[in-house]
């Protein structure tokens, strides 16, 4: 099996959130923050003949860099990775115990309410990653003044800071949804649907429907409709 870039692109990612990954047969693969603040799924080309964990993606991402066209088989205690290119190089990457892997829960999850909606720009997006990063400010909110959403880098503690904002949509609700840049910056760069609920949490589905992801609110968090 050779994986995708857009394969390679999600895993890079889900590495962020959790340097194990736990996979299951099928065309999909989950992730869940040690935290349990972030879960998230992709549906990917390839389909995952066996279930098995890897301890560290990291490691596993950076051997297959090694390795100019890989070719990966699947064993029943290891990967093992040969160069199309040429036949004696390869790796071999051993499975962990899935008890060593923070696994998300086999339920599925649902948002419990979905309050506010809106669609996130890929621009938008990174505008506000960039701006926190600049500013050094730990979170961003989505505030509904009764007429505009904006989307925007807050320092909750100290109301008397700068801010960078962008406006998402409109609105006839009331409402603050904050979010730890720390967990906001983790998902991928994309344009998503944005939904979010007044019981702690929100859901971003990126419109090619490849990412979902689950984010937990922070609690002082405000919603009065």
């Amino acid at each position: 099996m050779k994986l995708s870039e857009q394969t390679i692109s999600i895993l890079k990612n889900f590495s962020n959130i959790n340097s194990g990954l736990f996979f299951q047969t099928g065309k999909q693969i989950k992730t869940v923050a040690p935290s349990k603040a972030i879960l998230a799924h992709a549906n990917i080309a390839e389909e995952i003949p066996v279930e098995f964990g890897i301890y560290d993606l990291n490691r596993l991402l950076g051997v297959l860099s090694l390795i100019e066209q890989p070719d990966i088989e699947f064993g029943d205690k290891q990967l093992v990775l040969k160069d199309a290119t040429r036949s004696s190089r390869g790796q071999k990457q051993t499975y962990c115990d899935a008890s060593l892997v923070v696994r998300p829960p086999d339920k599925e999850v649902a948002l419990p309410t979905e309050d506010v909606k809106f669609t996130l720009q890929k621009t938008v997006y990174e505008y506000i990653v960039k701006s926190s990063a600049i500013l050094q400010y730990p979170e961003v909110a989505v505030v509904g003044d009764g007429s505009k959403v904006k989307i925007v880098v807050i320092n909750s503690k100290n109301q008397m800071t700068d801010e960078a904002f962008d406006e998402v949509g409109e609105t006839d609700k009331n409402f603050k949804f904050i979010f730890k840049v720390e967990n906001f910056s983790k998902i991928m760069s994309k344009e998503y649907t944005v939904s979010l609920s007044q019981k702690g949490l929100a859901k971003f589905v990126s419109t090619d429907d490849v990412l979902t992801y689950f984010i937990a609110l922070e609690p002082n968090s405000v919603f009065e409709g």
